[in-house]
């Protein structure tokens, strides 16, 4: 017999359903099933309280998976009274689905359910600030600007929508001449206490909603026992995380502080026309702080030799302890600044930086399993030192959402969803053993996982690097890529130039970089560039993307268009025609954060060696993700999407190092294994297949 949400989801979902008949949308039966699987997560544990509560639903972009979810959740809610949190890694994808409430809002009328109450609760630096945006209208000469300002400015003092975000700027207020695309909109410690409103009022809501849409960053700290929903006054029931594939590492990034004390001074000047700080007690700080980092300068001078960094726990005795001595009575003296910080509504963003301070002070001073490991970085250029502290096993407590996170937040039902949920070639529940084990879930606690993809949604031809490219980087291995002086190899970068080139004859071509280095490298190279827009650091990716749409130019080389960005024309059709990696975007080394991670494994009776390993396997993971969402999420987002996907990494291919199995869509991977090869000498460039060389050349240099 079927249950009554499952009745209402096929009343939606159905080839003859709402969505279909009165929407004048398409069915897609993968959006249909993912939604089916939804209810049964939900409903799982009705007469059965032990049913295992975590839910695993991989489904790639064309399914419709946000409104799959996100449907079946509000109607659930409204049948049933309970309470929900929805958890992003990107707020673009929270304004997503706050932009879809009015289309879910008809629907829940059409089946005469009440409609749940929704908040948000993002962090302080989402929100714009008024009296910014007018001080900055006030000192332009152009005029239509200024009144454009002004008029912004006004409404989120007057009303409540997405224009309250700084975020809307970008996406709405399409204006573009120098500088101003890169302009800080957001709430800081100089905006006026008016400026809070929104955000104190989403904070408040955010206590009483049925659903509530937050972000992993939240969700983490929550689970580490912060108050920031006040879960304890209405306990959530359930956690829907979409782009749960960065749970971990965002718990990790908020595990990882790395700060000079004689920042944190200049920091608390900032803040002290706004806190009016008693001059006794920050002098008395100010002191502290200089004395503090003239221990570590001292520490780093005598005790470093050559080393960058220095594990805490594998200093000598006498020294870890002075220093555990000195973080104590540094923490004591920064406690008043940090009460009276704390106490003054408009230093939100110093409060949570002193607090964060602190922290990482007490951490220096005690030891205990889940703490983080922390060491003293060392900077041999500007002979300064600073603290640093990461936990690599710090996405371990999204667990006790499912566990429990304190008596009154009692465990909740959790599903994990997202596109690239696991990179992984295994089927069945293996494939997600990376995921789940990084986030402390045990195999018996998943009730449920599936695969949703579409059959047929856009198309990809492939071209990628011929064999005989060389390495992107000298002194390298080609296939490990690991070396301490490597640096780029010229004749790799002039291969990547000529791609470009070649991306560009083919169509409007978005060129996916690593780094701004390399996109400065690339720079150098091109000669008559003026067609295409580097991403160079200061330079907005907004006005670049303006520039594409009219045409001024024909190609943006970018190293933040990964993931989170959509390139498009204004009316949601497809701009981009050729998405081109210059090489798999992995994370330059951190000599700190390697030692530290490391020294965390040893601490649970791992080997150097096995950390090494642990830590490769993650950042190739990332990589591949990253790689994934940036070279087929950038290009297909939509049905009849067609692109080229050109990659310039000889480590990449069905020969190479790099296969991509698991990386590639299945209904792409036909394709991938007939991807053409680009050849390029200074003479001529060519395409070849990549699986019959000889069979087609296609000279155009």
């Amino acid at each position: 017999m079927k249950s009554k949400l499952i009745e209402l989801v096929d009343l939606v979902f159905s080839p003859a359903g709402i969505l279909v008949t009165q929407m004048g949308m398409e069915y897609r039966f993968e959006q249909h099933r993912y939604a089916l699987n939804v209810c049964a997560w939900l409903t799982a544990d009705v007469g059965n309280p032990i049913a295992p509560p975590v839910a695993l639903l991989e489904g790639e972009t064309g399914i419709g998976k946000s409104l799959a979810y996100t449907l079946p959740l509000i109607m659930h809610l409204s049948l049933t009274g309970k309470r929900a949190l929805i958890s992003t890694y990107t707020v673009n994808l929270i304004h997503q689905l706050t932009h879809d409430l009015n289309f879910i809002k008809t629907i829940m009328q059409q089946l005469s359910l009440p409609m749940i109450s929704v908040s948000q609760r993002l962090g302080v630096t989402q929100y714009a600030s008024p009296s910014i945006i007018d001080q900055l209208a006030s000192e332009l000469s152009n005029e239509v600007i200024s009144t454009q300002l002004t008029d912004w400015a006004e409404k989120i003092r007057t009303s409540y929508g997405l224009h309250i975000y700084t975020s809307w700027w970008h996406e709405n207020i399409n204006l573009d001449f120098d500088g101003l695309g890169s302009v800080n909109f957001s709430l800081s410690d100089t905006s006026v206490e008016d400026d809070f409103h929104w955000y104190c009022h989403d904070c408040e809501q955010s206590q009483i909603a049925q659903l509530v849409l937050t972000s992993h960053a939240v969700t983490v700290l929550v689970s580490k026992g912060m108050s920031l929903l006040k879960a304890e006054l209405k306990p959530f029931d359930y956690l829907i995380a979409d782009e749960a594939d960065q749970l971990g590492a965002v718990a990790e990034s908020l595990s990882e502080h790395r700060m000079q004390p004689t920042r944190m001074i200049a920091s608390l000047n900032q803040s002290n026309d706004e806190v009016k700080f008693p001059k006794k007690a920050l002098k008395k700080a100010t002191d502290a702080l200089n004395e503090f980092q003239s221990f570590l300068d001292e520490l780093g001078q005598t005790s470093f030799a050559n080393k960058d960094h220095v594990i805490v726990d594998s200093m000598v005795s006498e020294t870890k302890d002075l220093l555990a001595k000195k973080s104590k009575l540094l923490v004591a003296t920064l406690n008043p600044i940090l009460v009276k910080v704390k106490e003054s509504q408009k230093a939100v963003v110093m409060a949570e930086k002193l607090e964060t301070f602190c922290v990482s002070l007490v951490q220096m001073a005690t030891h205990s399993e889940n703490a983080p490991q922390k060491c003293i970085a060392w900077s041999k250029i500007h002979r300064r030192a600073s603290l640093a502290a990461s936990n690599p096993f710090a996405g371990l407590s999204i667990s006790r959402w499912i566990n429990g996170i304190s008596e009154l937040q009692q465990p909740v039902r959790m599903l994990l969803t997202s596109g690239t949920l696991s990179i992984s070639k295994k089927l069945g529940i293996e494939r997600y053993n990376s995921l789940r084990i990084q986030l402390g879930i045990a195999q018996d606690q998943i009730g449920l996982h599936d695969r949703h993809s579409p059959n047929n949604y856009g198309s990809i031809k492939f071209v990628l690097a011929d064999e005989t490219t060389p390495n992107p980087f000298v002194g390298r291995d080609r296939e490990r890529g690991t070396s301490d002086d490597a640096s780029y190899n010229d004749g790799w970068l002039n291969y990547v130039v000529d791609m470009l080139v070649y991306s560009m004859k083919s169509g409007r071509t978005l060129c996916l970089c690593p780094s701004y280095k390399e996109v400065a490298e690339l720079a150098d190279r091109v000669t008559g560039a003026a067609d295409i827009g580097f991403h160079l650091p200061g330079r907005s990716l907004v006005d670049l993307m303006n520039q594409l749409q009219r045409g001024d130019i024909k190609a943006i080389v970018s190293p933040s268009a990964w993931e989170g960005v959509s390139i498009r024309y204004a009316d949601g059709s497809q701009l981009l025609e050729c998405i081109m990696a210059t090489r798999l975007p992995t994370a330059v080394p951190d000599g700190a954060v390697e030692a530290i991670f490391i020294a965390a494994y040893a601490e649970r009776g791992y080997s150097p060696e096995s950390a090494k390993a642990a830590l490769h396997s993650k950042n190739r993971d990332i990589a591949l993700r990253r790689f994934k969402q940036g070279l087929i999420g950038r290009g297909v987002r939509a049905i009849d999407d067609s692109i080229i996907a050109l990659v310039a990494d000889p480590r990449v291919g069905l020969n190479a190092r790099y296969k991509l199995d698991g990386v590639i869509p299945e209904r792409f991977f036909n394709d991938y294994s007939n991807a053409d090869t680009f050849c390029s000498s200074t003479c001529e460039t060519n395409i070849t297949n990549h699986n019959q060389r000889n069979q087609e050349v296609l000279l155009w240099f």
